[in-house]
């Protein structure tokens, strides 16, 4: 009786777990940094004003940039704070763009991510314009890779996990 009571427990144990795989998907950051740079090479975000976050971050002036995230779902529930950070990244004065997928389960995340971004200092007009990053997942949805970033329909440049485990996209602006 013991065997079967065993046999039944390990059957029903065994059974259930490649059918709740896809169920579950645990939450996600989309974090990278993104470099904004003329034709000729010139770094477009020196000399922007920033101020010391709570943290001791630099982040941009709020009087410098407006930016808004384009939740892709409804039914998901993501995190973003407005705030962005400046760095420097490989060389490049960067922004450090974060946003947090705080849904634990029943659904897959979302592969695009989308921010409606105005600053005058980096574009030269008061226009919005549309940042799209594009992410990769593996089979599992725990680990993913940048593999585009657009403005506006114009391709960065990807460099792969340069800086804290971050990818740098950077944007030549003409």
């Amino acid at each position: 009786m013991k065997k079967i009571f065993i046999f039944c427990l390990l059957s029903l144990l065994l059974g259930s777990c490649d059918k709740n795989v896809d169920d579950f998907y645990p939450p996600y950051n989309y974090d990278y940094y993104i470099a904004f740079v003329d034709e000729s090479g010139n770094d477009l975000l020196e000399g922007i004003e920033t101020t010391l976050s709570d943290t001791g971050l630099p982040v941009l002036k709020k009087d410098t940039y407006f930016c808004n995230f384009v939740p892709p779902n409804s039914t998901d529930h993501f995190l973003f704070s407005g705030t962005i950070w400046l760095e420097k990244v490989n060389g490049h004065n960067a922004l450090g763009i974060h946003v947090g997928m705080a849904d634990w389960h029943l659904h897959k995340k979302p592969e695009v991510i989308t921010h409606n971004f105005v600053s005058s200092f980096i574009f030269g007009d008061d226009d919005m314009h549309e940042l799209v990053s594009y992410w990769k997942f593996d089979s599992m949805y725990k680990k993913a890779d940048l593999v585009r970033v657009t403005i506006d329909n114009v391709d960065a440049r990807i460099e792969m996990d340069t800086y804290k485990f971050q990818s740098l996209a950077i944007l030549t602006l003409k």
